[in-house]
């Protein structure tokens, strides 16, 4: 049986307020897709149609196979987010 998770090529994602975050259908999969903006908005801004009506050009795409999966990136999230807290 071959591989059903990989990491293809390398990327570095840091927040806050110039990432698009969006989710599709891809390959049969639920994807989070990752898009670097033009523009710097506050984080949580919302973002402007404008840039949703720019043809898509996801740099990041995060590809979900099952709830399973989906899970195990909460936790991780979870824990930066605890972190994040107990920082401030």
């Amino acid at each position: 049986m071959g591989k059903t998770s990989y990491i293809r090529g390398m990327a570095e994602v840091v927040f806050g307020g110039s990432i698009r975050i969006s989710g599709a259908t891809m390959n049969g999969r639920q994807v989070l897709c990752f898009t670097e903006m033009e523009q710097q908005l506050e984080c949580g801004t919302e973002i402007p149609q404008a840039e949703f009506d720019k043809p898509p050009r996801p740099q990041v795409v995060l590809a979900f196979d099952s709830i399973k999966s989906v899970n195990v990136l909460r936790t991780a999230l979870d824990m930066v987010e605890e972190h994040l807290n107990h920082k401030s």
